[in-house]
């Protein structure tokens, strides 16, 4: 399968996802990427914002659909976890840094969260099948002039710290690094059912062995560390093959998450 990415790039937009929702909606083709160099209303998972300052980040969204790749309702959710793995290839490209991965969908970088990815279905009204899914990236390439917020400063990261060079002799652009991301998202999908990637995310994962404070329906609230009463403590065992988390309890109990929140800052 050869996907011809075609791009649409904007100085600014509210949200790239809703953009490419918008866009979806009117036909745009499989491979489309909505990119914007500011995002003023971002959206992350729960209903919480991304912060998307202008000249600092990577902000974009790519349209996929499903009967192109062969992808049924049951399979949607292998979409995150390879975008994540995509995620972490463009970067390891462009500027040879490892990221890990954060059940579900963020990379790390030091410690420190460098990006989200937030994966939103279009659905065809008469045949209850996704028509499209969007996949929305917000990767902090840089960090922001005056810093991040204080309320994210001891959480969020960038590629590139303030004051800190990248030994490589080219310095990719944003938009450069945005195509090796839609390229590398592209890539992985013609194969997406056989699973092969998901060893790769295994491999990057900073949870697997480790206790994790899990919020299986999500925090009450945008700030998990406001409701850590609300959560449980468990031990992170594997991703399965449909990307979920594998968990044993305190009591022995195994089982898998597919939604929810975790934190590894609540222990």
């Amino acid at each position: 399968m050869n996907t011809r990415l075609q791009f649409y790039k904007f100085d600014q937009l509210d949200s790239t996802n809703a953009k490419a929702r918008e866009l979806a909606s009117s036909g745009a083709s499989h491979g489309t990427v909505i990119v914007a160099g500011e995002q003023t209303a971002g959206r992350g998972r729960l209903g919480r914002s991304f912060v998307s300052p202008k000249n600092s980040g990577i902000y974009l969204s790519v349209i996929l659909r499903p009967e192109v790749i062969g992808l049924d309702n049951s399979s949607i959710t292998l979409l995150t976890t390879a975008a994540a793995v995509a995620v972490a290839r463009a970067v390891k490209r462009a500027l040879d840094l490892e990221l890990q991965i954060k059940w579900v969908n963020d990379l790390y970088l030091d410690g420190k969260k460098v990006c989200g990815i937030l994966t939103e279905g279009v659905i065809d009204p008469k045949l209850g099948t996704f028509d499209a899914v969007i996949i929305g990236i917000g990767l902090n390439y840089r960090e922001p002039d005056g810093g991040f917020p204080d309320e994210l400063k001891d959480i969020a990261g960038a590629l590139i710290p303030a004051g800190q060079t990248v030994s490589t002799e080219h310095l990719p652009t944003c938009d450069e690094l945005a195509m090796f991301l839609s390229e590398e998202l592209l890539s992985l999908l013609p194969n997406l059912t056989s699973r092969e990637f998901l060893n790769e995310y295994r491999s990057r994962s900073m949870v697997l062995g480790r206790k994790v404070r899990i919020f299986p329906k999500g925090p009450v609230g945008s700030n998990p560390e406001r409701n850590f009463e609300n959560g449980e403590t468990v031990t992170a065992l594997d991703i399965s093959e449909d990307g979920g988390l594998m968990i044993r309890r305190d009591n022995g109990t195994v089982e898998t998450l597919t939604t929810g929140e975790i934190s590894l800052r609540l222990l």
